[in-house]
């Protein structure tokens, strides 16, 4: 490629580019007139439209988005596609097939697999909540159905919010530049340790309504999220799989901290890592995330975090560190409202709702929490070279099946 080819597009955001190691996936399913040839057709129809439209277009070193041209754009777009033989496990296909295609490039990738869909994307297209939204309208797309039509997203919303939120807060000023940050792992890796990125996934329909039962009978105060983190942590403590201490990261969307309506694009959330005292005690966890909502310490590590990036793009961390417990990060992505209304082929307890992480480390260990229809699907991505899947497992199925008696300790 040209320097010339390599300058024209558009620039990734910063505070997007701290993201391009990292693939998030979703899978889905299954789905009614689920057809890989409707999905095809609107993907190459959009990329007609708005060739600067970032999920179609090719991701220069993680810098810029460069639009597809020529002649051969159509069958580019289409190749994004793929579709899997269905045989066995059609849904196990469609995953493998988009964990395993290359996103550094290309960073939207999809399979279509019997009636299940999969999607990969290169993480600084979008975090959870924007592939969500992403997700309803390639699946409404591939079920022929019509997607809900685009919001403009706001332009400088870290500006905005960070104006916003301070100008309003004054006060809270010195209580967000005090950043915390995880302690730096002492011991070195194992030798001979290998990266294994590997999942676990479970459902449950009957655990949205017993943790709230356990919060209107046992604390009223603490959200149901806080509940179900605390219930987390014990949980993996009992299935032998301490958390890593002092400190637990949970993701916070800083959206919260924009008018309701706002479109934001790109990454609008991150990781902040609190020290409730102790951990695992919900009432502990609810007043650590309040008291950070409130300093507005999300923003002003967004914001330490683009200057990062700005200043020293080529940084890395130490690879070669873990703490030989799980770090974990919780991540609660609330109601998939996008996925709500797809012409799903299952009652809400039998559907796929899968969300699978790029490990964030040889120790790290990212739980992520959606509710779909009422019913909640928690899953895992880990390093199967760090932590027994058999023993992740064990820890989902007591949140799952033991939140109560967790939580009761």
């Amino acid at each position: 490629m040209s320097a010339h080819q390599a300058g024209v597009g558009r620039r990734v955001a910063y505070r997007d580019r701290a993201w391009t190691s990292v693939r998030m996936v979703r899978l889905i399913g299954p789905l009614h007139g689920l057809c890989a040839a409707d999905l095809r057709t609107a993907l190459i129809r959009r990329q007609a439209d708005d060739p600067r439209w970032p999920p179609l277009c090719r991701l220069v070193d993680g810098r810029r988005w460069v639009p597809r041209t020529g002649v051969g754009v159509p069958a580019q777009v289409a190749a994004l596609v793929s579709t899997p033989t269905p045989a066995g496990d059609p849904a196990g296909q469609a995953l493998a097939a988009v964990r395993a295609a290359d996103v550094d490039e290309a960073p939207l990738r999809l399979a279509v697999c019997g009636d299940y869909l999969a999607a990969a994307v290169n993480h600084c297209l979008a975090d959870g909540r924007g592939f969500n939204t992403l997700l309803g309208a390639l699946a409404s797309s591939a079920t022929g159905c019509d997607p809900d039509p685009a919001t403009p997203p706001l332009g400088a919303p870290l500006a905005r919010a960070l104006l916003g939120h301070f100008g309003r807060h004054p006060r809270s000023v010195p209580a967000a530049l005090r950043l915390v940050r995880p302690p730096v792992p002492e011991r070195q890796l194992p030798a001979g340790w290998r990266p294994e990125p590997s999942h676990v996934s479970v459902r449950s329909a009957r655990l949205l309504p017993a943790l709230r039962d356990w919060r209107s009978a046992a604390a009223p105060a603490v959200s149901t999220a806080s509940a179900l983190f605390a219930a987390i942590l014990r949980a993996f403590a009992a299935a032998g799989l301490p958390p890593r201490g002092p400190g637990v990261t949970i993701l916070v969307d800083a959206r919260r901290y924009l008018p309701a309506t706002t479109e934001v694009s790109g990454n609008f959330a991150f990781g902040q890592y609190l020290r409730p005292d102790p951990l695992d005690s919900p009432v502990a966890i609810d007043t650590a995330v309040r008291a950070e909502l409130a300093a507005g310490r999300t923003l002003s590590m967004m914001a330490a975090r683009t200057a990062h990036v700005m200043l020293a793009p080529h940084s890395a961390r130490a690879a070669d560190r873990w703490a030989g417990a799980p770090a974990i990060t919780l991540t609660h992505f609330g109601r998939t409202e996008p996925l709500e209304p797809l012409p799903w082929a299952a009652p809400p307890a039998q559907r796929r709702n899968e969300t699978v992480l790029t490990p964030g480390g040889p120790d790290a260990v990212t739980v992520s929490v959606a509710e779909l229809s009422g019913v909640l699907h928690l899953d895992v991505s880990f390093h199967a070279t760090s932590f027994a899947g058999a023993e992740v497992r064990r820890a989902l199925e007591l949140v799952c099946d033991r939140a109560v008696d967790l939580l009761s300790r």
